[in-house]
């Protein structure tokens, strides 16, 4: 991947908007591509000794940290809208 960010990253942002249609719905699969983006831009410059490597190696866990990015963020966007309509008193 070297210093290619872009060409890096656009597949992350992918897994993130087809981990977020897969929850369900268009915003779900915006916060999704968001979680991924920030997790895998992250990830690109942390590791950055590791992900300059070429290789199916690396892309493939920059794409699986991306997942998890997605899932957490999905995730917490559902705690807030649960808890935003769950009655107080």
């Amino acid at each position: 991947m070297g210093d290619h960010f872009w060409p890096s990253i656009y597949p992350c942002i992918a897994v993130g908007l087809l981990y977020g249609f897969a929850v369900g719905g268009s915003m779900n699969a915006l916060i999704g591509a968001v979680g991924a983006l920030i997790v895998a831009f992250v990830a690109f410059y942390f590791f950055t000794a590791f992900f300059s490597q070429d290789g199916i190696g690396p892309l493939a866990i920059l794409l699986g940290l991306s997942l998890a990015g997605a899932f957490v963020l999905t995730k917490l966007a559902s705690l807030v809208r649960d808890a935003r309509k769950s009655p107080s008193g």
